[in-house]
């Protein structure tokens, strides 16, 4: 038995050891009323947006209200302003083509292809000879009516016999101008031998080769101009009124990612009937060749009267599957060192050389995104709603401010 109770007793210390331990422990851990815990960390500044997210450095642009016209986008491509199936005008072989695909060439000067001229050479050679015949029978037809002209003044030639013989002579001076235009059809047949570049351009398809034989009418090679090219929009029936020769456009060359101004030149009054559009065409630069014939453009076209509306820098619209927004950054919180940033849920309404027109989605929005307000324009993408921001391109923290005493110091020496 008195090993029984000294077991109880011993069981009972250990409890009552183990208490006060587990008492100890959540004292110490637990925060006391008015003060911090033991050992703990100074709280953090800011609000409960902020937990969690550390500052993101971004760039950023302004907000503002531009006075601007209203734009559509619509689809198009670029155009060469003239192209040329070049063909061959006589017959014959082809001796030479002297230039490939993608040459420049010279209008009037560059050389396209020579075609042998043998047949046509000798044709002029007869019709050289039927020209020396003709003359010389108009003058002996001439000679002859002189003659019979004397005859007839001394009486001794038939009137009948002059009048046949000035009917004569103006037979063969007729037959001397057919012969004389056929010689200069002929030589006209010798120069064409040399075919030339119709203008200033380059060779975009070669339709022949050497030892090929040509007929007048088939095609040697095709030539477009470079330079000044046009971009074609098909614009939609209710907005054509609204666009006028003259006004600026702004086409986003899709494969190059550029962007070039033009202008309208040319509004098509033939639509097509099965879209319900019109071909509207804008002059471009090629911008030292980079834009080429055939390129997709988006074209940005002015329609409607301006009007005031909220742009912001294009790189500040932010576009995901869900929505298009915009990142605000926010002015500083109270005892927050830094601005935050709030997300914006926009409509887009048109692009202005190199900003967006956009409104809030919600009305509740407003008074975040406003004229003047800061937007992020790069870093965007990686951000959450109350996230410290960190602006490169701003200065950060408060201003320098000077001391009383140099303040004061400062206003002694203005008074002294």
């Amino acid at each position: 038995m008195p090993s029984k109770h000294l077991f109880i007793s011993i069981s009972s210390s250990v409890i009552a050891v183990c208490a006060v331990a587990l008492a100890v422990v959540l004292w110490v851990t637990m925060p006391q009323a008015g003060g911090s815990t033991p050992g703990a960390a100074p709280e953090q500044t800011g609000g409960a947006e902020h937990a969690g997210f550390p500052p993101a450095t971004v760039r950023t642009g302004v907000a503002r209200v531009e006075h601007v016209r209203k734009r559509v986008s619509v689809i198009g491509r670029l155009r060469e302003l003239r192209r040329a199936t070049v063909a061959a005008e006589v017959e014959g072989k082809v001796l030479k083509v002297p230039v490939e695909e993608g040459d420049r060439v010279v209008g009037g000067k560059t050389v396209l292809a020579e075609i042998d001229g043998v047949w046509v050479k000798q044709d002029l050679k007869r019709a050289d000879a039927n020209v020396a015949a003709a003359q010389a029978t108009l003058d002996q037809s001439k000679l002859d009516l002189q003659y019979l002209d004397e005859l007839n003044r001394q009486q001794s030639a038939k009137p009948k016999e002059v009048q046949d013989m000035r009917a004569q002579v103006a037979s063969d001076e007729a037959n001397l101008s057919a012969a004389i235009a056929e010689r200069d059809r002929v030589q006209r047949e010798v120069e064409r031998l040399v075919v030339l570049a119709p203008f200033d351009g380059a060779v975009t398809m070669k339709e022949t080769e050497v030892g090929q034989w040509v007929q007048p009418g088939d095609d040697i090679v095709e030539v477009i101009t470079l330079g000044d090219l046009d971009a074609i929009a098909d614009v939609p029936e209710k907005m054509i009124d609204h666009i006028k020769v003259g006004d600026v456009a702004v086409v986003l060359v899709d494969p190059l990612g550029i962007k070039v101004q033009g202008k309208v030149v040319t509004i098509n009054p033939n639509g097509r009937n099965s879209a319900r559009t019109f071909p509207v065409m804008i002059r471009l630069d090629d911008q030292g060749g980079r834009l080429k014939p055939g390129m997709s453009v988006t074209i940005s076209l002015p329609v409607g009267e301006p009007g005031d509306f909220l742009t912001v820098p294009e790189d500040a619209v932010l576009y995901s599957l869900e929505d298009v927004s915009v990142w605000v950054s926010t002015p500083a919180a109270e005892g927050s060192p830094m601005p935050s940033a709030a997300q914006v849920p926009v409509k887009v309404l048109f692009n202005e050389q190199g900003r967006v027109a956009v409104e809030p989605v919600s009305a509740s929005d407003s008074h975040v995104l406003v004229d003047g307000a800061v937007v992020v324009t790069e870093g965007a993408e990686r951000l959450m709603p109350g996230q410290p921001l960190i602006d490169v391109d701003k200065p950060q923290g408060p201003p320098a401010q000077e001391s009383a005493g140099s303040a004061d110091a400062s206003q002694a020496a203005e008074g002294a």
